[in-house]
């Protein structure tokens, strides 16, 4: 997306509240030639991360993100199985840098950014 006299292209990122499980917000920004990105930071409900997931999916045309805990363990393992194609880009919150490695590592064969 460009804007106004610049040559540069600049991309606006939208992100869902954290702990809320409504996927509009993200979905709305990538509507508007955003990057979306749905917060799944707190939720621990399998079911909720993905039915979020699957309305991005559903509701969107463009890429979008997802931000999560790197300390996810089975949960970030068992998410990762369901990520949609159009999921571009992860951005992990992280408390140890030990933790972020293994997240990594797991991420990576996924083909994300």
């Amino acid at each position: 997306m460009v804007f106004g006299n610049s040559s540069t292209p600049f991309t606006f990122f939208s992100s869902t509240l954290p702990g809320f499980s409504d996927p509009a917000i993200a979905i709305a920004c990538s509507r508007a030639g955003g990057c979306g990105v749905c917060d799944l930071e707190f939720v621990a409900d399998l079911g909720v991360a993905t039915s979020n997931l699957e309305q991005l999916a559903r509701y969107t045309r463009t890429a979008f993100a997802v931000r999560l805990k790197a300390s996810g363990g089975t949960f970030l393992r068992e998410l990762s199985a369901a990520f949609p194609d159009r999921l571009s880009t992860i951005l992990l919150t992280i408390a140890d840098p030990a933790e972020l490695a293994q997240t990594v590592a797991l991420l990576r064969p996924l083909g994300r950014t």
